[in-house]
């Protein structure tokens, strides 16, 4: 059997855990740990509110605070999540004196909705620079707010997560239409599995319940590179496959869409390369694929049009327009309209060229696969795969070496 990739747990989960393990009052083991940068961040931040951690073989047990500590300075480096999951957490620790500090990149980030609607809650929230927050925590003072969730769904997962300090009956309204609602969905199973309910904006329970281990999942962000990979290959790539609440879990059927040979075997899925046809997609559920697809749709037969993507300028990097700069570099013909990317296919092997990944994770990863296919294109900025993939490029060349990955299908371009 060819080998499988080995992917860091996904951080979507595995942050909306621990933060909810600041609700906890007895150790949890979670199995199936394998780090990435952006987890590490929440752990070394949780640590200074008083946690403990011990890590062995893939399994990460969290102890709990007696009590938590109620003055930290907090720096939340460039982890997204934790910025706005532990943002909204501290706001409503009673007592609480925090100071919390983010990094450049973060501060290109959105935040406001987020902000404006912890203060209707009761949030004390100054910002002293563009860096630096202090936080004077408190009670939550009302149990229903009101947030803007056209640039992030974090804001409302942020806010999902507070129901346990709330009263039973907390609510919370989206006022425009909720881009990525899939990750909000993800939140609402994760806060199940911890006991609390959400039926349509409304915490029907809010008592937390203290499971004693929580299996989590691998991340299928990541799976989808192999996939990418796997649909410009000849000969088969088998990853781990299982049905997941995680958006990307379905990336792959948008691949099959386009051509690409795929079996749904047990625990697995076998992907490889069959001629790709252009495609016609909303991506709001799924962004961080867009990445992924745009590559695909490279060597597409037709424009590929992907749409209801405009919250990607919000993300590590813009990057709607990092994708057309970087690609248009490779030969390739790539527009955003009217909200859609449009691209047309490559007509010819890409000529020798440096792609700048922006310190996006995303984009390089992607774009990493294409110099996979073509040794003449270098991609900058390799560190930033830590962020949710730490062992990307060793487990690609693990793939690609015992694949002998050396040949091109010939019929890639058209």
């Amino acid at each position: 059997m060819n080998p499988l990739p080995e992917v860091a747990s996904s951080k979507s989960i595995l942050n909306r855990v621990l933060l909810l393990c600041s609700y906890l009052q007895e150790p949890i083991v979670l199995y199936n740990y394998i780090p990435n940068a952006d987890s590490a961040t929440f752990l070394e931040n949780l640590k200074l509110l008083g946690f403990d951690f011990k890590e062995r073989e893939q399994q990460l047990t969290v102890f709990p605070p007696q009590k938590i500590n109620k003055a930290a300075s907090l720096f939340i480096k460039d982890a997204g999540t934790a910025y706005r999951f532990l943002l909204a957490r501290l706001c409503f620790i009673p007592g609480g004196r925090y100071k919390l500090k983010i990094s450049r990149q973060l501060q290109k980030r959105p935040i406001e909705e987020l902000i404006t609607a912890l203060q209707n809650l009761g949030a004390q929230i100054e910002q002293l620079s563009d860096s630096i927050f202090y936080i004077q925590g408190t009670t939550i003072k009302k149990n229903k707010v009101e947030v803007d969730g056209n640039r992030s769904s974090q804001f409302v997962s942020a806010l999902y997560l507070l129901a346990p300090l709330a009263q039973k009956r907390f609510e919370v309204s989206v006022r425009t239409k909720l881009v990525s609602s899939s990750y909000v969905n993800l939140t609402k199973q994760i806060l199940a599995d911890f006991g609390i309910q959400f039926s349509k904006g409304i915490c029907k329970n809010n008592v937390v319940v203290n499971p004693k281990i929580y299996n989590l999942e691998p991340d299928y962000s990541a799976m989808s590179y192999f996939w990418l990979l796997a649909s410009m290959n000849d000969f088969p790539i088998y990853t781990f496959y299982q049905n997941s609440w995680q958006p990307d879990s379905k990336f792959w059927q948008i691949l099959r869409k386009m051509g690409a040979k795929t079996e749904v075997l047990p625990s697995k899925l076998k992907m490889q390369y069959r001629t790709l046809q252009s495609i016609q997609v909303d991506m709001q559920n799924m962004p961080d694929q867009v990445p992924t697809l745009a590559v695909a749709a490279l060597f597409a037969k037709g424009k590929t049009i992907i749409s209801q993507i405009q919250h990607l300028r919000y993300k590590e990097s813009d990057r709607i327009g990092n994708l057309i700069t970087e690609l248009k570099k490779l030969g390739a013909e790539i527009n955003y309209k009217n909200n859609k990317l449009i691209i047309t296919p490559l007509s010819a092997p890409p000529p020798t060229t440096v792609l700048n990944a922006h310190n996006d994770h995303r984009l390089f990863m992607s774009f990493y696969i294409i110099s996979k296919l073509w040794p003449q294109i270098e991609v900058q900025n390799a560190n930033c795969v830590k962020k949710s993939f730490p062992n990307f490029l060793k487990e690609v060349e693990k793939i690609t070496n015992y694949l002998a990955f050396t040949q091109i299908k010939k019929d890639l371009f058209h």
